[in-house]
């Protein structure tokens, strides 16, 4: 069974030159993981993002990591599909609450964009799921999840969805 990782980062906005790689990630470790763990990492940017790294590469190309760059496409069908959801500060895992599966907040420059762009909720009190400020942490929480099939967060956003959703079909 392939571990579909869908990661979809907010839009910094407040800086040009934003590493999403940069917080301690050592790229042959997350190879091996994905590896091990028939694991594929989809990487969806903003599309203002994607721009900027199609000019300044990030990492280096593996083929489990697949950076989606057809914004045309439909973001749901992947979402679906994706056994883990890691995201920052976007939107996109109340979304993902309809599925109930594990949700990862790759939190890695929290003090800044929040200082930046400011949030109208407590960030951890409406994340359900284990926040992660580096990369290593982020691999950490990845291996709990698929090697060790560890689901702390489930009754959390069972309750989430619950508050949101009036139907959950």
């Amino acid at each position: 069974c392939v571990h579909l990782i869908y990661y979809l980062p907010t839009y910094r906005d407040y800086t040009k030159d934003f590493n999403y790689f940069a917080f301690g990630l050592n790229e042959e470790l997350l190879f091996k993981f994905l590896a091990t763990t028939d694991s594929v990492l989809i990487i969806r940017f903003h599309p203002a993002d994607t721009l900027r790294r199609k000019k300044n590469p990030l990492i280096k190309s593996n083929p489990r990591i697949i950076f989606e760059n057809n914004f045309l496409s439909d973001s749901f069908s992947l979402l679906k599909n994706a056994s883990v959801l890691i995201t920052d500060y976007s939107g996109v895992f109340v979304d993902y609450l309809l599925m109930n599966r594990p949700i990862i907040f790759a939190n890695f420059d929290h003090e800044a964009y929040v200082g930046a762009r400011g949030l109208d909720w407590d960030y951890n009190k409406i994340t359900p799921g284990p926040k992660a400020e580096n990369w290593e942490l982020l691999l950490f929480q990845l291996e709990s999840i698929i090697v060790h099939q560890k689901d702390e967060f489930w009754e959390a956003r069972q309750k989430l969805k619950d508050q949101i959703y009036k139907f959950q079909d």
